[in-house]
């Protein structure tokens, strides 16, 4: 809990990442990391009874706390790393003086405050930095050697020295381990937040892209659906209307003109209102997001009621439908969907049936599903186009004696298959007939 804490508190004092920039956060740990060191060095020479160095370097502490809070409080930026700066040169060339000049630790500091400046500053500051850190040891050492300024000698003895020196060399050691160790976390931390950035970007591309596609598919459909309601449904509203009047115009038609042209309208009507019906389907599936209400329903009385609807049309042709399902066959889905799939295979089959041909209706549980099996005596569909059956992508076709289809009953019935969680696929196609399967899941039983 309390690492935890400290972390917090540490976290709250460089900065949150989305606010200060890698720069800004590194110098703020730079001056904790300062702070906290030269605090060490001031007990240190305090403890070697060096006061006036010890009051020059907590006066270095004083200078970081204030540009610290200038720039994590205030988020001002240039005006703390001017007053550092500085401050920083005018009390280190201080402590050149006070701490035995080139016999101390004091050009060890010079570097180090080099090496603090550079972390924190932008590369515009780089180069004045560098010449302050070079001309002014440069004089300073030139003063010593030549006498100019007199740098007076502290340590008591050699021991002081060296325990000073090391201690300070420690010190910049350790600085520059922290500040290098903090810089690279940090530019892992904002690798890492790139990376993520970028596969953000790139799965939301895909997402683009995979909505791109599906709104060019429904676009396709709705294309399909319009051309459907402009055409496949206007023509035989058309020809009804014009059959009407055909009717109205001559009141004293022939009885068998007038069955034949009362056949024509029947025919068209039940046409018509099968597309509409499918159209009807269709769009309902869109309007309710594409829900499905699924449940157990017996299979033999749906297939035996669309088996009923259909024979009239079968008849028309003289084709046999056979109904070869078992009386207690139980599936999971929504029967009326599964109805209207059902009705469209069925309807699609007699479409391209030959006359005087039969369509055979299966059903039978396996591997945990209720699969459902329409085969016809066809023409058959050409391979390539298989494929593309229930996708909305295969043109409208003419039937054995040119039926007209709009092609939207397939393209509805994989949408209700899919609902239930289905799968409706051609098992097999060719000049002997068409074989077309759909899938529901079977209730489980225990066996």
């Amino acid at each position: 809990m309390s690492t935890r804490i400290f972390r917090d508190f540490f976290e709250f004092l460089l900065g949150d990442k989305n606010d200060f920039t890698l720069k800004v956060r590194s110098f703020h740990f730079t001056c904790i990391s300062a702070f906290c060191l030269v605090l060490i060095g001031v007990l240190q020479n305090l403890l070697l009874g060096f006061w006036l160095i010890g009051v020059v370097m907590f006066s270095v502490n004083l200078a970081l706390i204030i540009v610290f809070v200038l720039s994590r409080f205030y988020r001002k930026r240039k005006v703390p790393i001017i007053i550092f700066i500085i401050v920083c040169e005018a009390l280190i060339t201080a402590n050149y003086f006070l701490n035995s000049g080139i016999d101390g630790p004091t050009l060890m500091v010079f570097f180090m405050a080099l090496v603090f400046m550079i972390a924190i500053t932008n590369n515009r500051w780089h180069v004045l930095i560098v010449l302050l850190n070079l001309l002014i040891p440069a004089a300073l050492l030139w003063s010593e050697y030549t006498n100019i300024l007199e740098v007076p000698f502290y340590y008591r003895n050699e021991a002081e020295r060296y325990i000073d020196l090391g201690f300070s060399y420690g010190i910049c050691v350790i600085f520059m381990l922290l500040i290098a160790r903090f810089v690279q976390n940090l530019m892992n931390e904002q690798r890492n937040d790139a990376l993520n950035q970028s596969k953000l970007i790139e799965e939301q591309n895909n997402q683009i892209q995979e909505a791109n596609e599906n709104l060019a598919l429904l676009n396709d459909r709705f294309k399909m659906l319009f051309s459907i309601i402009s055409h496949d449904l206007r023509s035989p509203m058309s020809s009804i209307e014009s059959y009407l009047l055909v009717l109205k115009a001559n009141p004293d038609l022939p009885r068998e003109d007038r069955l034949m042209l009362e056949s024509e309208l029947l025919k068209l009507t039940k046409g018509s209102t099968a597309l509409l019906d499918n159209l009807l389907q269709w769009s309902r599936t869109k309007v309710k997001k594409d829900s499905s209400e699924s449940y157990q329903f017996n299979v033999a009385p749906i297939i035996r009621s669309v088996c009923s609807l259909m024979s009239p049309i079968a008849g028309a042709k003289n084709i046999v439908i056979h109904n070869d399902v078992h009386q207690d066959l139980v599936a999971i889905g929504n029967e009326h969907q599964i109805e209207v799939v059902l009705r469209n295979l069925i309807q699609n089959a007699i479409k391209f049936s030959p006359l005087s041909s039969h369509i055979f209706i299966e059903a039978v549980e396996k591997d945990g599903n209720v699969e459902f099996t329409v085969r016809d005596q066809g023409v058959g569909i050409v391979e390539a186009k298989a494929k593309d059956l229930f996708v909305g992508l295969v043109s409208p076709s003419y039937g054995t004696i040119n039926e007209k289809g709009a092609g939207i009953g397939l393209l509805l019935s994989a949408e209700f298959v899919a609902l239930q969680n289905g799968r409706i696929w051609v098992e097999e196609t060719g000049p002997q007939g068409t074989i077309i399967k759909f899938t529901l899941k079977a209730p489980f039983t225990l066996r």
